[in-house]
């Protein structure tokens, strides 16, 4: 049978349950001192014994426990031999819980006494508990709720201020309230990062603290909160801050090809350009204020003296009569939609003269068929049709059908042969349906058409000899537009054929030498997806990181406009920008310009000169915003 469990006491020699302290060293597993600790926690174990005097000699008095008498005896002195250094002795549970009880009497005593001195000194607007004054920008909005706009305990009495003591929540979920972010309000930085496993949650409060006084920056941080958080630590900017990327503050191009090394170098320094060229940066890029990089100022600013007329001389060709073996439009089809020929009148009158005298008319001549065009169909009439376009038994019927629907009906049969996901309005506007008429009548009656006097010398659609084509009105022609849109993201090719085709019309249309592919020598093309282009026609800007900043407006007023652009831009003649340009991604670019390196700022930027700390540079929150219920206006009251 087992045997229960006895507790047997050991007596150590050392207990003492009603004292507060305990020796240190027996706290510490080792030998406790005899004596122990006083009540008052001093330490009295420096010696092992208090030698008595008997007559002129004093005794040691060490107890047997200990070892009895030590050898060597007390000193002449009367002190003892066997000295020890001091412990520090440790309070006992029956200490910490009587140190606590008082501790908790006088913390509730204390509240009660502020409660009750708040209950007749808030009118007077002093308070034991008020932590102070808010910032004049928070004081704005709080409004009529006070304390309770932020601290959603103010008000429910001492039990919820207790509760709210043990919240696991801080008043930073108040915050988003009226703030609001790119992200996570509790992200570092905003931002999740995926691939950092060591990033906390942040609080508001972790950085901003309220209640420091109307005039109180809440913004500014200082450098060593900053460092709190990020592992790389550096003292000072100019010191050991991180080297810049390797291709910063370019990585990515704009939108609009400029090489500026072949303008300044090349462009700006003929003497034939040089009245128009710009005196330095800023006569091309405008400084606005708030804003990260220098943008652009409109092409008829800073380009249309030197490249307006080129732009109007590409003219874009949307059909060319071609070559025919034979004709297959019939005479009478002709004259039926477009009425006798001039050449038919000539004939109709001689008969009508032979009539009249009484004497027969001339039999007709039966000549060879002979094509007034030697040329093949231009790629974009070829494409339209689906025909190829080396071929003319494989495209006249198709072609010389075309031709004879316009001289009916005009632009419609051109409209039904583009896609249907074309946007054939915007891909034919202005077109007229006479001159459609009129010129297809020309051609399917195998003639060159002749337009009148008054339609030549204009922009728009025209029509001579055997084309149709458009003559730009200027930069940004919207039919032009339309037209290359169409190219570069028209609809999947259907066979091999059609894509054969479809590249042939993109080779026509986007050729830099001629026609109206001009735009992309400026315009960047860039893939938009894994099967689609697009041509980027509105300016935009290379993006810095979403947590950096640099304002070009204060440098460049600082320092002057002549000067300051190069002093940290500077040119990078090896880079063979041209070439690197016409890459459909982005990002695999070469730039006009040298990166740039931390020495670069930093010869201003240093200890004692202009300011260098985090904020200078850095913004912490990503794309902060006030939310809209924040402004409240009274419409009757506006009116």
């Amino acid at each position: 049978m087992t045997q229960p469990f006895k507790f047997i006491p050991v007596d150590t020699g050392y207990e003492r349950p009603n004292f507060p302290w305990r020796c240190g060293a027996g706290a510490h597993w080792t030998r406790p001192c005899t004596l122990g600790p006083s009540i008052h926690g001093q330490c009295r174990g420096t010696s092992e014994c208090a030698p008595t005097r008997k007559g002129d000699r004093w005794e040691c008095r060490r107890p047997a426990s200990l070892g009895g008498s030590c050898p060597v005896g007390p000193g002449t002195d009367g002190s003892c031999s066997q000295i020890h250094p001091p412990c520090a002795p440790v309070r006992t549970i029956r200490g910490w819980r009587g140190h606590l009880t008082v501790l908790a009497i006088v913390l509730m005593l204390s509240l009660i006494a502020a409660l009750h001195s708040e209950s007749f000194t808030r009118a007077s607007g002093v308070s034991s508990i008020n932590p102070g004054p808010l910032t004049s920008r928070h004081a704005q909005f709080v409004g009529e709720q006070g304390c309770a706009t932020c601290h959603a305990a103010h008000g429910q009495g001492p039990g919820g201020w207790l509760a709210a003591a043990f919240a696991p929540r801080d008043a930073s979920g108040r915050c988003v309230d009226c703030h609001a972010f790119g992200g996570s309000a509790e992200a570092a930085h905003n931002t999740t990062f995926e691939k950092r496993q060591d990033v906390a949650q942040t609080s508001c409060i972790m950085c901003h603290t309220e209640h420091k006084g109307q005039t109180a920056n809440l913004v500014q941080i200082a450098d060593a909160q900053c460092q709190t958080c990020h592992t790389e630590k550096f003292d000072h900017f100019a010191k050991n801050h991180p080297q810049f990327g390797p291709h910063y503050p370019y990585p990515e191009r704009g939108a609009i090809q400029f090489n500026h090394v072949a303008h300044f170098d090349k462009h700006f320094a003929d003497p034939r350009y040089k009245p128009n060229a710009p005196t330095g940066c800023v006569g091309c890029h405008r400084l606005d204020a708030g804003v990260n990089v220098m943008r652009t100022t409109k092409f008829a600013d800073m380009c249309a003296t030197c490249h307006t007329d080129q732009i109007t001389r590409r003219e874009f060709v949307l059909f060319r009569l071609p070559e025919f073996n034979e004709s297959k439009i019939a005479a009478a089809k002709v004259t039926e939609a477009c009425g006798p020929s001039p050449a038919e009148l000539e004939s109709l009158k001689a008969r009508l003269n032979a009539l009249t005298r009484g004497t027969p008319s001339p039999p007709a001549k039966n000549e060879p068929y002979s094509s007034i065009s030697a040329d093949p169909p231009n790629a974009v009439l070829a494409y339209l049709l689906g025909v190829p376009a080396d071929d003319p038994d494989a495209y006249g019927e198709s072609v010389q059908s075309l031709v004879l629907d316009m001289a009916r009906d005009g632009v419609m049969p051109l409209a039904d042969k583009l896609p249907a996901s074309a946007a054939r309005p915007a891909l034919l506007a202005g077109l007229n349906g006479e001159l459609v008429r009129r010129v297809a009548c020309a051609w399917a009656a195998n003639r060159e058409y002749e337009p009148p006097p008054e339609g030549k010398g204009t922009t728009g659609w025209k029509a001579d000899g055997l084309t149709l084509r458009l003559v730009p009105a200027g930069h940004a022609d919207p039919v032009v537009r339309s037209w290359l849109d169409f190219v570069v993201s028209g609809p999947p090719a259907k066979s091999k054929e059609d894509a054969a085709r479809l590249d042939a019309m993109r080779k026509e249309m986007l050729s830099t030498a001629e026609g109206p592919g001009a735009c992309v020598k400026c315009h960047a093309l860039t893939a938009a997806s894994a099967d689609k282009l697009q041509i980027d026609w509105s300016k935009h800007y290379a993006r810095s990181g979403p947590q950096t900043r640099f304002l070009h407006a204060p440098h460049v007023n600082l320092l002057g406009p002549d000067a300051t652009c190069t002093v940290c831009h500077k040119f990078d003649s090896t880079a063979d920008y041209a070439a690197a340009f016409k890459t459909l991604d982005p990002h695999q670019y070469v730039s006009n310009f040298k990166a740039m390196v931390t020495t670069t700022c930093s010869g201003c930027h240093a200890a004692g000169k202009v300011r260098a700390d985090c904020q200078a540079c850095h913004i912490y929150h990503r794309d902060h915003t006030f939310k809209k219920r924040m402004v409240n206006i009274d419409s009757a009251a506006a009116n």
